[in-house]
């Protein structure tokens, strides 16, 4: 089984700044928030092997552009394999009730 190298986007690194800054101090769940950043690190880590276990979003365009999606609890982790170069791209990672369609 290969493995691939996770990459971040800064987009999708902030993304995770934002949630965990909302949870933490908007809602005042800073345990909340560090439990659920740890489960989308695990997440996101877990796409070192079979990234494409995951299934290809639901957005044709973006199908067709190899986005794939990872849940996680209330957010989707959007990511696009290169298998040419063994890594995964994370792209944006967005609370699932937002219209991500127009933010990818």
């Amino acid at each position: 089984m290969d493995n691939y190298s996770v990459m971040m986007s800064a987009a999708a690194a902030e993304d995770i700044g934002n949630i965990a800054d909302y949870i933490a101090n908007t809602l005042l769940e800073p345990e909340t928030a560090a439990k659920l950043i740890g489960r989308l690190k695990t997440a996101v880590k877990s796409l070192e092997t079979m990234p494409e276990r995951h299934p290809l979003v639901a957005d044709t365009y973006l199908a067709l552009c190899g986005i794939r999606t990872l849940l996680v609890d209330n957010y989707c982790v959007f990511y696009a394999v290169n298998r040419a170069e063994h890594t995964v791209n994370i792209i944006r990672v967005i609370y699932t009730k937002r219209a991500w369609e127009k933010l990818i």
